[in-house]
């Protein structure tokens, strides 16, 4: 891995996506998703899928995000996702476990995703599984080991509405909204200046899932255009069910 040039132009933006959009077989779908990624560009981009097969989400994801780099594509009948990074981006170092998947070295973390649940009472309109048990212990030994927030309670900016999910209970008789697709950072992330924005995309409705889109300032990230060489160092993992 390099280091920035001591010549490095002011701190770059960073864009991540994750939509649980669903239904990525169809035609249709591909191309909103499309549309999606150019009018927003972003640089690190998760895409949950619902019954595709790994094949299929490896399809799919080249078929809508040509110009991105395939880092995982997982699927499986109760759900795969699709977790794509920007050409723009060079890859410094890197490798592979014995499954196939891509590693990245770096120790900064960032987790997005459908996380299924909501972390907090107030991220729900009704009614909703909270992390509880054995699975809340984990969550926050988690967050206290990455010291990762949720960049809607970081971001300078909130944009589009408070919720990310909406869905009917008990036979259609009960309307519920909740935010269980969320984007956590690390706090003590030292290239990280900022969350800028935080946004809801509530105008793509494909899904009954909205996608969730973050800008991010940091002081380490250059593109491959620019004179200097990329520096790169940065790194996540998809949490999403």
């Amino acid at each position: 891995m390099t280091t920035p040039a001591e010549d490095q132009q002011a701190p770059s933006r960073l864009r991540m996506i994750s939509w649980n959009v669903g239904g990525l077989g169809d035609q249709h779908r591909k191309i909103k998703v499309k549309e999606l990624i150019k009018k927003e560009k972003p640089l690190i981009l998760a895409l949950q899928e619902t019954k595709l097969c790994n094949n299929r989400m490896k399809l799919m994801a080249l078929n809508v995000a040509p110009a991105y780099q395939l880092l995982a594509a997982q699927g499986r009948n109760g759900g795969g996702t699709a977790l794509l990074l920007h050409s723009s981006i060079q890859i410094q170092e890197s490798g592979f476990l014995p499954d196939g998947h891509l590693v990245l070295p770096y120790k900064k973390w960032t987790f997005l995703g459908d996380w299924n649940v909501v972390e907090l009472p107030e991220q729900s309109s009704g009614t909703r599984n909270l992390l509880e048990g054995a699975e809340e212990v984990a969550f926050r030994a988690m967050k206290l080991r990455f010291c990762i927030t949720d960049t809607r309670y970081l971001a300078e900016e909130k944009l589009g509405p408070k919720y990310t999910r909406y869905c009917f209970y008990r036979n259609g008789e009960e309307f519920r909204w909740s935010t269980i697709d969320r984007i956590y950072v690390p706090t003590d992330w030292e290239d990280l200046q900022m969350v800028e924005t935080s946004d809801h995309k509530a105008n793509y409705t494909l899904s009954d899932h909205f996608p969730v889109c973050v800008d991010l300032q940091l002081g380490g990230l250059l593109r491959k255009r620019q004179s200097v060489r990329t520096y790169f160092k940065f790194d996540w993992v998809l949490m999403a069910k």
